[in-house]
C-alpha cells in the first residue's frame, strides 16, 4: 500500500511538472505569437503612408492581446477637438468626451502608462457575468516624450486576466502606431503643402527658373511659354546666352558669382527671336548645390504703356504750350501784319524802294512765324531735329523748307 502510495504521489508530480511544463510552453507559444504580431505590426508601420492604414494595423494586434467591444484612437491638440481614427461604437464615442472633462486622459496622460477605467455609468442589471468588470483602457500615445493623443478600448476582460505583462506590450504596440501616426500625418502634411506649392509654381504667371552653380537651366515653370520659349528645349541652357546685351550679361554674371539677393531689369531673347523686357528678381538657394532662383517678369507691355503715359504727358504739355503761344504771339502778330499791309499798300507812300523791301520781308517772315504757330497747335508727333551738338528741338518744318531765309542787307 505504501508502494502504491508512493507512486501515486510520483504520479501527480509528474502530472504537475507536465502541466507546468505545457503552460510554459503555451506561454511561450503566446509570447512567440504576440512578438511576431508586433513585429507584423512594425513591419506595417514602416511600409504605410495613410493614417488609417496605421490604425487598422493596431486595432488588428490589439485584438489577439485582448478581448475589446470597440476601440479608437483620439490625437488631441491645444485649442482644437479632438481627431478621431477608427469608427467607435456610440457609447465609446460619448464617453470619450466626459473622460476628457473630468481630467482621466490627461491623468493617464501624466502616468505615462495603461490604465483601466471601470465603466462607472454601467447599471449592474446589464453586466451578463458578475466576474467581469466593464472597463475602459486608455493607452497615453507619446511621441518623443510628449503627449499627441490617445487609444481607448472598451473591454469586458476581467482585470486579473490583464496581466502587467500584456499591458506593457500594449503600451509598447500602441506607442510604435504613435510614432507611425505622426510620421503619416506629417507626410500628408508634407503632401500637401508640397501639391500646394506646385500648384502655385505651376500656375504663376511669372517664369520660375532654376539654375545651377554654373548658371545651366535646371528647372522652369510653364510659364515660360508664355514668354517665347518651349518647355521642352529650355532646360540645360546657359540662361546666360539668353542675354543679347553683353553690358546686361556682365551684370547678371556679377551677381550671380556674388550670390547675393538682388534684382535687375534685362533684355532677353525668346526662342521667337522677340526681345522682351524683363524684371529679374534673383534669390541664391542656401543649399550644397549652390543652386539660383530666378523670378522673371515681363515689363515689355508695361514698358510701352509708361512710354505712351509719358509721351501723352509730353504732348499734353505741347499742346498747352501751343495754345499759349498761339494767344501771347498770334494775337499781336495779326496786328503787326496788319500794319505792315497798309504801309506797303499806302498810296503816295514816301517809302523808299528799299525800305518798302524791307517792311516786305518782315510781312514775309512775320506770315512765317503765323505758319510755325499754326504747325505748333497740329503736331502730332513729337518728331526731334538736330539744332546744336547735344541738343535737339521739335521738328516744326515742311521737309526741304529753308531755315536760312533772312532780311535782306541794308544799303
Amino acid at each position: 500500500m505504501k508502494k502504491q502510495s508512493n507512486n501515486q504521489s510520483e504520479t501527480e508530480q509528474l502530472r504537475q511538472e507536465l502541466a507546468a511544463v505545457t503552460g510554459t510552453r503555451d506561454g511561450l507559444r503566446e509570447s512567440l505569437t504576440e512578438f511576431k504580431e508586433i513585429q507584423q505590426l512594425s513591419e506595417t508601420i514602416r511600409a504605410a503612408v495613410e493614417p488609417d492604414n496605421v490604425v487598422t494595423a493596431l486595432f488588428g494586434v490589439i485584438a489577439h492581446l485582448l478581448d475589446y467591444q470597440t476601440c479608437a484612437v483620439y490625437l488631441l491638440a491645444e485649442g482644437e477637438e479632438p481627431v478621431c481614427f477608427g469608427n467607435p461604437e456610440q457609447k465609446l464615442a460619448a464617453a470619450v468626451p466626459d473622460l476628457i472633462s473630468d481630467g482621466i486622459i490627461d491623468w493617464v496622460q501624466g502616468e505615462k502608462r495603461p490604465v483601466l477605467v471601470p465603466d462607472i455609468d454601467l447599471p449592474p442589471g446589464e453586466i451578463e457575468d458578475p466576474g467581469q468588470q466593464l472597463s475602459y483602457l486608455v493607452v497615453p500615445l507619446a511621441v518623443g516624450g510628449r503627449g499627441i493623443g490617445f487609444f481607448i478600448c472598451f473591454t469586458a476582460a476581467a482585470r486579473d486576466t490583464i496581466t502587467q505583462q500584456r499591458l506593457d506590450t500594449i503600451f509598447f504596440t500602441v506607442n510604435q502606431a504613435a510614432v507611425a501616426l505622426q510620421n503619416s500625418l506629417l507626410y500628408q502634411e508634407i503632401a500637401r503643402t508640397r501639391t500646394f506649392l506646385d500648384s502655385i509654381i505651376t500656375q504663376a504667371q511669372e517664369a520660375v527658373i532654376v539654375l545651377d552653380l554654373d548658371g545651366t537651366i535646371e528647372f522652369a515653370n510653364p510659364a515660360i511659354n508664355t514668354l517665347g520659349w518651349q518647355s521642352d528645349k529650355f532646360l540645360r541652357r546657359d540662361f546666360l546666352n539668353l542675354l543679347p546685351v553683353e553690358e546686361e550679361q556682365q551684370q547678371l554674371s556679377k551677381l550671380l558669382d556674388s550670390r547675393q539677393p538682388g534684382r535687375l531689369n534685362i533684355t532677353l531673347l525668346n526662342d521667337r527671336d522677340q526681345r522682351l523686357d524683363t524684371d529679374i528678381s534673383v534669390t541664391p538657394l542656401r543649399d550644397e548645390l549652390g543652386q539660383t532662383l530666378l523670378l522673371v517678369r515681363d515689363i515689355t507691355e508695361t514698358r510701352r504703356l509708361q512710354q505712351k503715359a509719358i509721351f501723352e504727358e509730353k504732348f499734353r504739355a505741347l499742346t498747352e504750350a501751343a495754345v499759349a503761344v498761339n494767344h501771347e504771339v498770334n494775337n499781336p502778330l495779326t496786328t503787326i501784319k496788319g500794319q505792315l499791309y497798309l504801309l506797303l499798300n499806302e498810296k503816295d507812300s514816301p517809302l523808299r524802294d528799299q525800305d518798302r523791301k524791307r517792311l516786305q520781308s518782315i510781312l514775309e517772315n512775320s506770315t512765317r512765324i503765323a505758319e510755325v504757330i499754326q504747325r505748333f497747335e497740329q503736331v502730332e508727333n513729337l518728331d526731334s531735329v538736330q539744332y546744336l551738338d547735344g541738343l535737339q528741338m521739335l521738328n516744326l518744318r515742311p521737309d526741304g523748307e529753308d531755315d536760312n531765309r533772312e532780311l535782306p542787307p541794308e544799303e
